[in-house]
């Protein structure tokens, strides 16, 4: 993957298929987004097309620009830290 990011036609001299690789990435990286949509749906309770504003896109590049976007650990600590934020802003039943 590192060597597909680096260099696309450098990692298809030296055999690697590329194309396999991208359809993998992004095929992982879409059941991700699915599972995180499912526990934001389940934390908030409904979808509709006001939840996703301009003003959570920013924190949530803001979060993971934060984090590290070369990592893994930091994002998710990012997106952790704002789940917690807002369940404890959320009032009680």
């Amino acid at each position: 993957m590192k060597s597909i990011r680096d260099d696309e036609a450098a990692s298809e001299v030296m055999g690697v298929d590329t194309t396999k690789w991208k359809i993998l990435s992004f095929t992982f990286s879409g059941f991700w987004a699915g599972i995180g949509g499912g526990y934001y749906l389940n934390c908030i309770g409904l979808i509709d097309p006001t939840a996703g504003n301009l003003m959570e896109l920013g924190i949530i590049m803001l979060m993971v620009i934060m984090g590290g976007i070369g990592t893994l650990a930091g994002p998710i600590a990012g997106g952790i830290d704002k789940l917690k934020a807002s369940i404890e802003k959320r009032p009680l039943p």
